[in-house]
């Protein structure tokens, strides 16, 4: 029997058994190898617009050795083959990333299978169907899992586990939300939800609540050829919309005629310092009414989402939220859903590992990410600007704190730093607070 000559063995601390037993931990030791065959298939699903060959040479003699060791390793192999190609490879059993891709058939005489187990007609059905019915048998030989969602028919928690939960999060630094979810009782449920009807807060702002099926259908009759998402927890300054202005004029010149931006505020829970809801929809409105944004081209739609502070997980959520919408462009800010550390006051996150961790996050494949751009008051310009470090002395970088401090004492900020309409709506919320 001739044997390969460029496969090699690697040492390793791993065996086979010890690795099935872990697969195992995960629903069971999936190996297997899918072989195509037929016609000019082609399979190619891109990985972040990028496919990553893994290219084998010799296959007539390589080929079973080759199958062997992705098979070992518990990884589901999609391979279409035939000799005198150059064949590339795919992975990977759970998560099921393909990035396959072969060209065979064209000189070589078809045998056709007797028995196949499923023939995929690809002059009727397009590539991502055609995976879709690979998928689905794999699955249903189980070795795909499924991703599947089951009624809640008990809710159970160990005694003795519980209290041990309770210990853990005692222990874990002294942020808010840890008291919000530490005073919400023993039972909390995660996970799909079956709603029997639409829920309805009935504040005045229902109006703004509008599922990701009506923002679609918003988007639609608008006309809109790209949809941009900003997503804020505070009220829009002249900053956030030089933001939102800039990148409405950067897809003009990409040759975009109708963009659309949705001005996406999360309405669930924030901190107990941060303007209420309702305030900051008067606040939006506001600055609408004064033409610093227009709104022939804006829709602003309340994001029901607690705002958890997460990080760059959080960040992602956000992000995949807007673009069931059909946003297309996603601005991301600096340390989004960041925070500091509530004992030393340093920044939990780097500040601009959110925006770096959505570049590479799978499955953003219809979304855009553009970059915050840092802005900040130009007081010689005597407005919001994009901060240039050679002029540093030029600018005066506003915080949230310190605009809240001169609404709460009655003070006007410097002229260009936010709508005077909306201002007017921002220190009044704070005239409530005094007088309450």
């Amino acid at each position: 029997m001739q044997r390969a000559t460029n496969v090699t063995y690697q040492a390793h601390h791993v065996s086979r058994n010890k690795r099935g037993q872990v697969v195992g931990t995960r629903g069971g030791f999936r190996g297997c190898t899918v072989w195509l065959t037929g016609i000019l298939f082609i399979v190619i699903v891109q990985l972040k617009k990028t496919i990553v060959p893994f290219q084998v040479q010799n296959v007539t003699i390589s080929v079973w050795q080759w199958f062997l060791t992705f098979f070992s390793v518990g990884t589901t192999l999609v391979f279409r083959f035939f000799p005198r190609t150059a064949c590339h490879a795919l992975f990977h059993n759970s998560i099921l990333k393909p990035i396959f891709m072969c060209f065979t058939g064209i000189d070589s005489e078809y045998e056709k299978p007797e028995a196949p187990e499923l023939v995929l007609k690809t002059d009727s059905c397009g590539v991502n169907e055609c995976i879709q019915q690979v998928i689905d048998l794999l699955q249903e030989k189980d070795i795909v899992p499924v991703d599947a969602s089951y009624e809640v028919k008990e809710l159970y928690v160990p005694e003795n586990k519980l209290d041990l939960a309770k210990t853990d999060a005692q222990t874990l630094p002294a942020l808010e939300i840890n008291k919000m979810v530490m005073e919400s009782g023993d039972w909390l449920v995660g996970g799909d939800l079956q709603v029997l009807d639409r829920i309805y807060w009935q504040d005045g702002l229902d109006q703004y609540r509008l599922t990701p099926a009506e923002l679609k259908h918003k988007f639609k009759e608008m006309n809109a050829d790209a949809v941009f998402a900003f997503q804020l927890r505070n009220p829009v300054h002249n900053g956030h919309a030089l933001l939102m202005q800039d990148t409405h004029k950067r897809l003009i010149d990409r040759g975009y005629r109708r963009p659309v931006l949705l001005l996406h505020p999360l309405g669930g829970w924030t901190k107990d310092d941060d303007v209420p809801l309702s305030w900051r929809m008067k606040q939006h409105a506001a600055v609408l009414e004064e033409g610093i944004l227009n709104p022939e081209n804006t829709v602003v739609a309340i994001f029901p989402s607690p705002m958890m502070y997460a990080g760059p997980t959080e960040v992602q959520w956000h992000c995949r939220a807007r673009m069931v919408t059909g946003a297309n462009f996603y601005i991301v800010g600096r340390d989004p859903a960041g925070m500091p550390h509530p004992e030393t006051g340093r920044d939990l996150y780097e500040p601009t590992h959110g925006a770096k961790v959505l570049t590479m996050a799978p499955g953003l494949i219809t979304l855009e990410i553009i970059p915050f751009k840092v802005a900040a008051y130009n007081k010689k310009k005597q407005c919001m600007d994009f901060y240039d470090p050679k002029n540093h002395e030029d600018f005066d970088f506003i915080s949230g704190t310190r605009m809240r401090t001169m609404a709460r004492e009655g003070q006007n900020p410097p002229a260009g730093f936010m709508a005077p309409k909306a201002w007017v709506v921002l220190a009044e919320y704070y005239t409530t607070l005094q007088k309450a």
